[in-house]
């Protein structure tokens, strides 16, 4: 059952106690008929006027709660005064059910209160939101409700039935978790204002469709259609008051009691109606001692109220006159006390008047001592203080000249000191030369060039992180160093700080527009940021400015090898080559060349600078390898096994040197030694060619399967290696699996045409 249908019934059971209540038993008959000839009719009439009333009421407790001084209580139809009152006796409740908590101080009581409405304000709402306060009693509950309007029950049934009812309607917000309003409602006096209000606005509904009744269905209308009016129209303007006391409480039911036990034994004894009441007789003796008794209270009561009218004037008026003697001596008195008073102030008005005149007197006598010796004290201090500040002045200016004499001579011993330590930095004594510029800068921290002097000795004695901390000192102290701010660009590429190295090469080219070599670093430390573009345009930069620098040359030529033009790449490292006399410079141009021939397929080319950049810089790896798989393109089996034993013999780890000596092997037609090459070179990692390398060398040893499996693994890592496509399928015609070998041989010749159907 839901909170609106119970509060529903509740409020049918109240509107009927206070109909019987308001207007006795001839009420509540002709109520109960319209309340029954509503409800009983198709037209759900009376569930409508439930609904509507309740949901005015919820209104009206809502606007209370929110107590907004701005909310139109004339969509709920209460007048400002009615809603004011509700406003009022809500608060009170609150504050009762804050004081029940078991709180005394005011201000406690007060936001304990303003809580428990925020918390039954917000049920509120998620009741309205979850639509349970807009349920209302159906047709079949509404036959079970008719018990309500039983007329002659008990008092005591009638009670015990209310309290069932709130009963339900408490474990109904328990349910729904409305905890706010469970201690709201089920409180002292709160469901009783919520009650008042729903009845007053069920009375007014109820009205409305009595008018209705009247004008389109006079079968609905009941039978006293004026009492029933009056009643429902007495009964619409809400009167809300504090919530009752016990003992009002109990006078109500003792009233309530009193009333339906009359209604209960005396239900037989009403007058039926056309049939007139019976008269009880009188005796006629009764009637003359009535009639005699008024007579003697009316002669005797009159005399007797003047004897004693007279007597009471008289004590007055003795009363009266004592009393004005009385306060006439006693004005005297006070007159005589109020002179006798006054003279005695104007004496001690006198006697002040004289002693504030000799205080005066002295306080003025006091005040010109007072001042003259203050003027004599401020003359001697002016004087101590002009000496102060002589004496002062003097200390000063000896001071100032200490000071400076002092600096002087720190200038002097820096600079010495400065001199000390270029000399022993020039003559490779680092130690000696970073001690003494150290102290150099101990005795001056602005002595030009020390900051970057020191950093250099540090940067030869390999502490990079303190030659960056004087190189910046420098160039704060002088932003135009070009030195120190190229120092610090080389310092941050030598420790992979690109970025930072790019900003101080940037400074240096902001300063000096036309230093070649800072296009070359900064497009050197651009390339390993992985911005091609800004690199080749600095390296093209340092090239314009510096056309023999052979260094600028190499490194384009790098970056277009990285963006696949090598046309100009190997143009460039033709002039490096052309211009170097650095070996190690030239042996990586060389190397360079002999990479992008090897990719051009000329072998001859190829070996031949690969074979230069060996003799430059013979631990040269990388140019070893590429020679020795030029010399295998170009069929130099021998010489590749050279090659490739010598990378072995430097690298035993290196898979790619055992790859290459097997293949080698292939070439002289050492199957065997191929095979095991191979093999070495797949435990080191696996590789799609390296598995078909070894399959091919499988097939000359005879092992099909072997090679069969080979092939599959070097299909499953590449699968768009042809040749082991290729391989395999024609291994697995030879071996009679026709149509998995077509099948290998046509993804073959799909991969690459040069691979021919079979």
């Amino acid at each position: 059952m839901s909170i609106g249908e119970t509060l529903s019934r509740l409020l049918l059971k109240r509107l009927v106690d206070d109909v019987f209540v308001t207007g006795g038993v001839e009420a509540l008959d002709a109520v109960v008929d319209f309340l029954l000839r509503c409800g009983q009719q198709d037209e759900p009439f009376l569930t409508a006027a439930l609904k509507r009333a309740m949901q005015r009421a919820w209104s009206a407790l809502e606007a209370a709660l929110s107590g907004e001084p701005g909310w139109d209580h004339s969509q709920t139809g209460l007048t400002p005064r009615a809603a004011q009152a509700l406003r009022r006796c809500l608060a009170r409740v609150l504050a009762e059910l804050a004081h029940g908590k078991g709180v005394s101080d005011r201000r406690t009581v007060q936001i304990v209160a303003h809580a428990l409405r925020r918390q039954c304000l917000e049920d509120l709402y998620c009741a309205c939101a979850a639509e349970t306060l807009a349920d209302c009693i159906d047709q079949e509950e509404w036959v079970r409700s008719q018990e309500t309007f039983v007329r002659f029950a008990a008092y005591q049934e009638q009670r015990d039935m209310r309290r069932r009812t709130e009963g339900q309607l408490l474990r109904d917000l328990e349910q729904y978790g409305y905890v706010g309003l469970m201690r709201l409602l089920t409180g002292a006096g709160g469901l009783p204002l919520l009650l008042t209000a729903a009845r007053a606005f069920l009375c007014q509904e109820l009205t409305q469709l009595l008018y209705y009744c009247l004008q389109e269905s006079p079968e609905q209308t009941p039978d006293n259609c004026t009492l029933v009016l009056e009643i429902l129209h007495e009964l619409s303007h809400p009167c809300f008051t504090l919530w009752r006391t016990p003992a009002l409480c109990e006078q109500a039911r003792g009233r309530a009691h009193s009333l339906c036990a009359w209604h209960s034994g005396h239900a037989n004894c009403l007058p039926d109606v056309g049939r007139p009441a019976a008269r009880t007789p009188h005796a006629p003796w009764t009637l003359a001692a009535a009639l005699t008794i008024a007579a003697a209270l009316v002669v005797a009561a009159p005399t007797w109220l003047l004897v004693e009218n007279s007597r009471y004037y008289e004590r007055e008026r003795q009363r009266v006159a004592t009393g004005r003697q009385h306060l006439r001596n006693e004005q005297r008195r006070i007159e005589e006390e109020h002179q006798r008073l006054i003279e005695m102030q104007r004496q001690s008005a006198r006697e002040e008047q004289a002693r504030q005149q000799a205080l005066q007197r002295q306080w003025e006598e006091a005040k010109r001592r007072r001042l003259a010796e203050a003027e004599e004290e401020q003359r001697r201090a002016e004087e101590q203080a002009a000496q102060w500040r002589t004496e002062q002045q003097r200390r000063s200016a000896e001071g100032r000249q200490a000071c400076l004499r002092e600096e002087q001579r720190r200038r002097e011993q820096a600079r010495t000191t400065l001199e000390d330590g270029l000399t022993h930095s020039a003559l490779r004594q680092d130690q000696a030369a970073l001690a003494a510029l150290s102290e150099a800068l101990r005795l001056d921290p602005n002595l030009q060039g020390a900051w970057s002097a020191r950093g250099v000795v540090r940067r030869r004695l390999g502490d990079q992180t303190g030659a960056l901390e004087d190189f910046y000192e420098a160039t704060r102290r002088d932003p135009q160093d070009v030195h120190s701010w190229f120092q610090c660009g080389e310092l941050h590429a030598e420790r992979r700080e690109h970025r930072q190295a790019i900003d101080a090469f940037t400074a240096v080219l902001c300063l000096e527009p036309n230093d070649w070599e800072a296009y070359r670093q900064r497009g050197l430390c651009y390339g390993h940021c992985g911005e091609v573009d800004k690199a080749i345009a600095d390296q093209t930069k340092a090239i314009e400015l510096a056309p023999d620098d052979p260094q600028a040359y190499c490194h384009r030529a790098d970056l277009y090898r990285l963006r696949d033009d090598l046309d100009r790449a190997f143009t460039d490292y033709t002039a490096a080559i052309d211009r170097t006399k650095d070996r190690s410079l030239a042996g990586g141009a060389y190397r360079g060349r002999g990479m992008i021939a090897l990719h051009w397929q000329k072998y001859n080319q190829a070996i031949q600078d690969l074979t230069r950049a060996l003799e430059y810089d013979p631990a040269d790896s990388t140019a070893q390898r590429a020679r020795c798989l030029a010399y295998l393109r170009n069929g130099e089996w021998t010489n590749a096994l050279l090659d490739a034993e010598e990378l072995i013999q430097h690298n035993t780890d290196d898979h790619v040197a055992y790859k290459l000596r097997g293949q080698a092997y292939m070439g002289l037609k050492d199957y065997r030694r191929a095979h095991e090459d191979f093999s070495r070179a797949l435990r080191k990692g696996r590789d799609a060619e390296t598995f078909y390398l070894r399959a091919r060398a499988k097939v000359h040893l005879g092992d099909i399967q072997e090679a069969i499996f080979d092939c599959n693994d070097a299909t499953a890592i590449n699968p768009h290696l042809a040749g082991a496509f290729y391989l395999r399928g024609t291994l697995n015609l030879r071996e009679g699996y026709r149509i998995s070998g077509l099948a290998d041989c046509r993804i073959a010749h799909e991969l690459d045409p040069q691979f021919p159907l079979p």
